[in-house]
């Protein structure tokens, strides 16, 4: 799967403004609960693409880390917004409901709704 670049800062401040919110973030990554192992297969997407546990996580972790460095979409686009692929997509929808219930760092919590 290739992947582009779906959103461009649009000044230099937001620029600036998100790299120091994403070297100020110190956050664990989170595994899945239960820590499968990366390998297994946790479903088949509508294309046809084998989703493993390792991307399931990768998916999470970046639309945590993302949104919390777009100040949760005050500073540019949340992660899902981003998605271009109908794959990206399922397995966003995928992870939020296999993290369900997992406690988030308190850096990567939105503080509009924790």
């Amino acid at each position: 799967m290739a992947v582009k670049v779906v959103y461009r800062t649009k000044t230099l401040e937001e620029a600036e403004r998100r790299v120091k919110r994403a070297q100020s973030l110190k956050v664990p990554f989170i595994c899945l609960p239960g820590n499968p192992p990366d390998h297994r297969v946790l479903f088949e997407s509508s294309e046809g693409h084998k989703i493993r546990v390792d991307f399931v996580e990768m998916v999470f972790n970046d639309a945590l880390f993302m949104d919390a460095v777009s100040n949760w979409g005050e500073d540019g686009p949340l992660y899902v917004d981003t998605l271009d692929t109908p794959v990206m997509r399922e397995v966003y929808e995928y992870a939020l409901k296999a993290y369900a219930g997992v406690e988030l760092p308190e850096q990567l919590r939105n503080p509009r709704t924790s």
